[in-house]
Parts: structure tokens; C-alpha cells; sequence
């Protein structure tokens, strides 16, 4: 991982110098020009270059800092600060260094290596934005009961910034989760409603190979579909008596019902899973077929 010349070619995609990043957060442009090119200096010089840039990582579990995030990505791997040291040729107190955000950027970046070698800055939406009606943010509520059910939620492929939904790692419009691999133990997808049958059939690939433990998905309620009649026989399914209301992404007030039902399609859960989620939700239970 050479994170020097990811900031380049940031800096440069944003049209700023070495000279105008010096004089915003006065440093000398050579800092920042040793930081591009031989991945030299500190994390906390690092995230104020970052912050200037606006420059935003993925490929990485969720945290408040980049350090946090680096731990959270570790503990979600099962190693210990010895093994990721081992594994990038450092010493364990420079792992923590690192992982407390204090840490030189040439550790950095071969604790990238090992624990997040995927990483990258998020690029910008490209394509054209969702459709209005495609923004059915999750209600806080029903995700509550999402987290009560599955226990943990570990991937959310149709990620939104303002989503109610604590998912350990997000994949967001730009991340194209339909390209992606869905690896987690617990997976949670309410697609976009112009996607949907592509979600659908994702997640059930994503399970039927064993990457995916346990996917819930939230979808429309169309039994006539096609998709629908493909999944129903591996899913354990709750049509849910009432209608959701869904939000749009605004801080608005409390949103309408949802104009059609919804239901819960479940693929890999366990009887505890299945337990929980019949005494959670109201509504006709359909069991996979055996």
C-alpha cells in the first residue's frame, strides 16, 4: 500500500499544489511532498492533509478514526496485534501506534497491506443519482429489530450516509455492490426499488456460494415475480401485516406508509434466527421449503 501516491493523485485531481496545502495548514510543501513520495511522516499529519483534500477511505470497517477503523478491520479478522505485526514486519507496540492513530505512515502502510489491502479513496457518484423513489431509507424502528434478529449486522450492500442502519461496513452507491463480494457472517439489503430483482438474485448467489452466512433481505411484496418464485424456496419469509414507512433521506417529518407491503426474505438463518425474527415481526410466517 503506498498511501503518498493515493493523496498525488487526489491533490492533483482537486487542482491543489504542494505550496497551497503547506500554507492552509501550515506545514512547508516539502512535508507534504515527502508524504507523497516516500510515505513519510505521521497519521495525525496524514488526516489533516486528508481533511483539507476532502478525501474519504473505503475498503475499510467503520470507526470514527482511521486508526479506530484499523482496529475494528482486526478484531473483525480474529487477529491479534501480534499476528497483523508479524504479517506486516513490524513490531506489535507499532501496530498499536498505529491503530491509536499515532503511528508513522510507513507502519501504516504495511498494516494496510495485511489488515485492508482493498482500500482506497471513495470516488465521486459518476452515474446518474437514484431515483426519488428509490430512497427508502430503512425506519429506525424496523432496524432495531433488524439488530435484535440477526445480532450484528456486518455488511449493508445498499448503503446511504443518512441510513438508520449500524452495519459493520457499508458499500454505498458509488461501491457498486452488485460487483462486490457480500463475505460476512450477516448481511441486511433494502434495495433500491429500481434494483431490486438484481439485489435479489446477488444475494442469493452470495449465499447459495457460502460468502454470505445469513442475508435478510427487505423487499417489496411481488410474489407474481420471477426472482421471488427463484428465492421463496431457500428463504424463510414473513409478510409483514403493515406497511413500512420508509424515510426519504431527509431530516423530514415522519413519512407516509409505503403504497406496498413488504416482506422479510431470510437465506442461511438458523433456528435461532428464524425464532427471533417470527416473535419480532407480525405477520404470516412462510418457512423455506425442507
Amino acid at each position: 500500500m503506498n498511501v503518498g501516491d493515493l493523496i498525488r493523485a487526489e491533490r492533483k485531481a482537486k487542482g491543489k499544489t504542494l505550496v497551497e496545502i503547506g500554507d492552509a495548514l501550515g506545514i512547508s510543501p516539502n512535508t507534504v511532498w515527502e508524504l507523497e513520495k516516500q510515505n513519510r511522516g505521521t497519521m495525525v499529519g496524514l488526516q489533516r492533509i486528508c481533511d483539507f483534500l476532502g478525501l474519504e477511505w473505503v475498503g475499510l470497517a467503520s470507526g470514527r478514526t482511521l486508526g479506530a477503523r484499523i482496529w475494528a478491520e482486526r478484531l473483525k479478522s480474529g487477529w491479534t496485534q501480534e499476528i497483523v505485526a508479524n504479517k506486516a514486519g513490524i513490531s506489535r507496540p507499532a501496530v498499536a501506534r498505529v491503530e491509536s492513530d499515532r503511528g508513522h505512515i510507513s507502519s501504516l502502510c504495511a498494516v494496510l497491506d495485511v489488515i485492508a489491502p482493498d482500500i482506497r479513496p471513495r470516488k465521486p457518484i459518476t452515474r446518474q443519482p437514484l431515483n426519488l423513489r428509490d430512497i427508502c431509507l430503512t425506519p429506525p424502528d424496523f432496524v432495531q429489530q433488524v439488530v435484535h434478529v440477526l445480532g450484528e449486522v456486518e455488511l449493508d450492500p445498499c448503503g446511504h450516509e443518512n441510513s438508520f442502519v449500524p452495519a459493520t461496513r457499508q458499500f454505498f452507491q458509488e461501491d457498486d455492490g452488485l460487483s462486490r463480494s457480500w463475505k460476512a457472517k450477516t448481511v441486511f439489503c433494502n434495495p433500491p426499488y429500481s434494483m431490486a430483482t438484481k439485489f435479489m438474485r446477488k444475494a442469493h448467489s452470495e449465499w447459495a456460494s457460502g460468502s454470505a452466512k445469513c442475508v435478510a433481505l427487505l423487499i417489496s411484496l411481488h410474489a407474481c415475480s420471477r426472482i421471488f418464485h427463484e428465492i421463496a424456496g431457500d428463504a424463510d419469509m414473513i409478510l409483514l401485516k403493515e406497511r413500512l414507512r420508509f424515510w426519504s433521506g431527509e431530516p423530514t417529518p415522519m413519512p407516509e406508509r409505503a403504497p406496498f407491503s413488504s416482506v422479510v426474505m431470510i437465506l442461511g438463518g438458523g433456528e435461532e434466527i428464524i425464532e427471533r425474527a417470527r416473535a419480532t415481526w407480525d405477520g404470516v410466517f412462510v418457512p423455506r421449503r425442507t
